[in-house]
């Protein structure tokens, strides 16, 4: 789903590789010292920035959800039960992923709607995307009313939402 269990371990094993040979390297002097500090600080912000939501398109028959790299959720729209507009959701905690420099990607859970997909860039209003036998998700488009009215309009060809 989000970011896989293997994608993760080599986003981990990459980013750790560069600290040590970075590290080594400023230890050993062959790197000023300094450089550890700025090869850290663009590998924390790089990946933060490939792994954050980027954009959210409807495809056909699907709606993606996209990363900076890579498509994060690829969800059937035959498969959307129900969508609204929510102005904000709060979550009581996080898990799976959880907040970066460039956005929000993670599992949460809600008092009101129970255990949550979170693919956010902005903290305001969103789209709930209510799935079968899935987990909801709630996305923030940088317009999410006319998000919401093409992706109703998207889905009504499958009899699963009609336009409002």
């Amino acid at each position: 789903m989000s970011l896989g269990g293997i994608r993760r371990g080599l986003v981990v094993a990459y980013v750790a590789v560069a600290v040590v040979a970075i590290g080594g390297a400023a230890l050993h002097g062959a790197l000023p010292a300094w450089s550890l500090a700025v090869g850290i600080t663009v590998l924390v912000v790089g990946t933060s920035w490939a792994l954050a939501p980027a954009a959210v398109t409807i495809d056909g028959a699907t709606l993606n959800l996209e990363r900076n790299v890579g498509t994060i959720l690829a969800v059937p729209l035959p498969a959307i039960s129900d969508v609204e507009l929510v102005p904000r959701l709060r979550l009581a905690f996080l898990l799976d992923g959880g907040r970066n420099l460039f956005g929000t990607h993670t599992l949460g859970w809600s008092r009101a709607l129970g255990w949550v997909r979170v693919y956010a860039t902005q903290g305001g209003p969103g789209v709930l995307l209510r799935r079968r036998d899935a987990l909801p998700v709630f996305v923030t488009p940088d317009d999410p009313e006319r998000f919401f009215t093409e992706l109703r309009a998207a889905c009504a060809p499958f009899g699963v939402l009609a336009p409002r």
